[in-house]
């Protein structure tokens, strides 16, 4: 079966009383250092707030993924925020942490500590995006900042999103 590499895969919110998390990470080959861009939004698509962690660190890729996952839990945990989605396009990620398969790897340990998370927070619900529908989050983690760094931005100009 042939794919059309014309296909377009959009941001869509999520369903009423739900609130939504788009998580990527960035890794740069060469650099010490990973980044975690996090970007939630309401059930209207409204931009609520977002975030942006950068660690030193060579971490293979699913690491940080993985990593920007549990970032993105526990940011929405701080609040209390009920009723979450969380979209990664780290589709090996999503994978690994949403069946409960043992993974010898040693980022393996992080997949059973989100597991447990999940088990325990019934009203969130991870799930693999594409690539094109994390745009936003995708140009989060790459914002340039210092290493060890967290920058949350609170309020971004309307344009910005609507050139996305």
């Amino acid at each position: 079966m042939q794919v059309n590499k014309y296909l377009v895969f959009k941001w869509h919110p999520p369903d009423g009383g739900r609130l939504k998390i788009n998580v990527d990470a960035h890794v740069v080959p060469g650099n010490s250092w990973f980044s975690c861009g996090l970007v939630l939004r309401d059930q209207e698509g409204e931009f609520i707030a977002a975030r942006l962690h950068k660690f030193a660190g060579v971490v293979p890729v699913v690491e940080t993924e993985a990593t920007t996952i549990l970032k993105g839990i526990r940011w929405v945990s701080l609040f209390g925020m009920r009723h979450m989605d969380v979209e990664s396009d780290s589709l090996i990620s999503v994978q690994a942490i949403n069946k409960d398969l043992e993974n010898y790897l040693e980022v393996g340990v992080v997949f059973q500590e989100y597991r447990t998370i999940l088990r325990a927070r019934r009203d969130i619900m991870l799930s693999f995006v594409k690539k094109q529908a994390n745009k936003v989050a995708y140009l989060v983690a790459r914002v340039p900042c210092d290493v060890n760094c967290l920058l949350i931005f609170r309020l971004l100009h309307i344009q910005c999103w609507s050139i996305l």
